[in-house]
């Protein structure tokens, strides 16, 4: 059985409902604990800095440090990378892209899952929401989930600390390269 409730109850609780998506949505920028970096950088190319954040956020959940490997996300700056990839990419897949980041940033509040932005969320909350994506109702989500899971991990692997990790001394052609340059000197 539902309780009643009456109108000074129901009109106190909206009022305290609206009061928290305003306040959630002007909480300070990049506040994700899992972002180890949380302000961007001066130079981003594409992506704006609420985007930024949200990216940089999700990949220090896919690829926190201490994880499968000593670096993590933030250590090697998987989003400041694919920002820097998107530079001269086609329009469409820009804006799907931050189309897909604004529906991550703002999900918590959207899917019911917390008043606040992801970025606002405190660590455990924004791991929670994060790994809850994955086994979502909506197919377009854990699509989202996959697709930045993978660019994330791209950038990741394009790096040398991760190569060193794996040990992977690098392409071929760069290792010549680099010992051609050191007969030079």
């Amino acid at each position: 059985m539902i309780p009643e409730i009456d109108r000074r109850t129901f009109l106190r609780g909206a009022t305290g409902a609206g009061a928290l998506l305003v306040f959630g949505g002007a909480l300070p920028l990049g506040a994700c604990a899992l972002t180890q970096a949380s302000d961007p950088p001066p130079d981003l190319a594409v992506l704006s800095p609420r985007a930024w954040a949200t990216l940089a956020c999700f990949a220090d959940h896919a690829i926190p440090r201490g994880g499968a490997f000593e670096a993590g996300a933030s250590d090697v700056g998987v989003a400041g990378l694919v920002d820097g990839w998107l530079v001269g990419a086609d329009s469409r897949l820009v804006t799907d892209l931050r189309r897909g980041l604004a529906l991550l940033e703002w999900g918590p509040l959207l899917l019911g899952f917390a008043a606040r932005p992801l970025t606002a969320l405190p660590p455990e909350s924004a791991g929670a929401y994060l790994a809850s994506l994955t086994t979502s109702r909506l197919g377009f989500v854990r699509q989202l989930h996959a697709a930045l899971s993978e660019l994330c991990m791209l950038a990741f692997y394009s790096t040398r600390s991760a190569w060193r990790a794996i040990g992977y001394d690098g392409p071929i052609v760069l290792g010549l390269a680099e010992s051609v340059e050191l007969e030079r000197r």
